[in-house]
């Protein structure tokens, strides 16, 4: 049988996201402060791409050591304005097995210019039967 570990902001006071936000840029990162056996923090990020019209999304999950699985899922969300009417572009998927680290990317990901656009992270780590898991969440940036 499994336990589930939830290690997110809502099941604990000691967690901390920082928010940065820079110009076409915006990262989530989550640490989990004394909390958490195996899960260290988990990364979103949304920025510009290598040229106009393109975004690039990236996640990362990290744990304190080795783990038998680490997981990390990001979703590229889209909005004409930046507060509503919110959709889903795209996702990605990367899976590592006896590590502490995995990270996934977009690459180069054709957008509309001058809308607004976010990252949502899923992070999670496997050792012997508990999970522990947690979210990320940028901020909306418009990229040109």
């Amino acid at each position: 049988e499994m336990s589930a570990r939830l290690v997110g902001s809502e099941m604990c006071i000691r967690d901390s996201h920082v928010y940065d936000v820079q110009e076409e840029e915006s990262t989530d990162t989550w640490y989990g402060i004394a909390r958490g056996d195996y899960l260290q923090a988990g990364i979103a990020k949304v920025k510009k791409g290598s040229k106009s019209g393109y975004a690039m999304a990236s996640g990362t999950t990290l744990a304190h050591r080795d783990c038998d699985r680490l997981y990390v899922r990001i979703y590229l969300d889209e909005s004409e304005n930046g507060t509503d009417g919110w959709w889903t572009l795209n996702y990605w998927t990367a899976n590592a097995y006896n590590d502490s680290v995995v990270t996934v990317g977009s690459g180069d990901y054709k957008i509309t210019k001058g809308d607004y656009y976010s990252v949502t992270g899923v992070h999670s780590v496997f050792q012997d039967d508990i999970v522990e898991t947690t979210g990320t969440c940028t901020n909306a940036v418009p990229i040109n």
